[in-house]
């Protein structure tokens, strides 16, 4: 008997279109691109109707249909949007690795962590998944090299202590709770009377 392969491996053929590098810097530009194309993209969206339009179906779809927003075209829409840049991003992270198998891409841990990134930054914001991951990703390394082997799996069950503990803080994300703080400084500050000026 023969074993069928786990997985399926990429030539090594350096080349800007095929986004195969020799140096590690041109991926983290390639990364750096990716990043900025997603950003621009949630922007674009998130101002223009469409953002509306998806900011109504998530808060009441029947009432947005109501009022006339095809739900379910505006819904296929956000599918297709966040389906292609999810597989830009796959590509990208196959391309680097030169070998994709089920425990690397499709992994429960992948689609857990992307989910608390967006929740401890802030749903619904342009930069709480950003924020996020610069806070997540480093803090699991930290802990997983703090406890060691010692302590396998230790580090997880910590991990996810401090995430309930933030998240039930700030239900509304880091840049939520950030947005928040300077609306009500700014309400404090309109609402404080102006000193009368001084008569000549």
């Amino acid at each position: 008997e023969f074993d069928l392969p786990y997985g399926l491996s990429i030539n090594y053929e350096p080349s800007f279109w095929k986004m195969i590098f020799a140096s590690r810097l041109e991926y983290v530009y390639l990364a750096g691109g990716f990043l900025l194309l997603v950003l621009a993209v949630a922007f674009l969206m998130d101002r223009s109707y469409i953002g509306y339009y998806l900011r109504a179906i998530r808060d009441n779809d029947e009432a947005a249909e109501a009022a006339g927003i095809s739900v379910r075209r505006y819904k296929l829409l956000a599918l297709l949007v966040s389906t292609f840049l999810t597989s830009l991003g796959g590509t990208i992270l196959a391309q680097y690795t030169l070998y994709i198998e089920p425990e690397t891409v499709f992994n429960i841990s992948i689609s857990i962590n992307l989910a608390l990134m967006s929740i401890l930054g802030g749903l619904g914001t342009l930069l709480g998944p950003v924020v996020g991951a610069i806070i997540a990703l480093p803090l699991q390394e930290f802990l997983r090299d703090w406890f060691g082997a010692a302590a396998a799996g230790a580090h997880l069950a910590v991990y996810g202590v401090l995430l309930i503990v933030m998240v039930v803080a700030m239900p509304q994300g880091i840049v939520g709770a950030l947005a928040q703080v300077i609306s009500r400084r700014r309400a404090r500050s309109l609402s404080q009377p102006t000193a009368p000026e001084a008569s000549s």
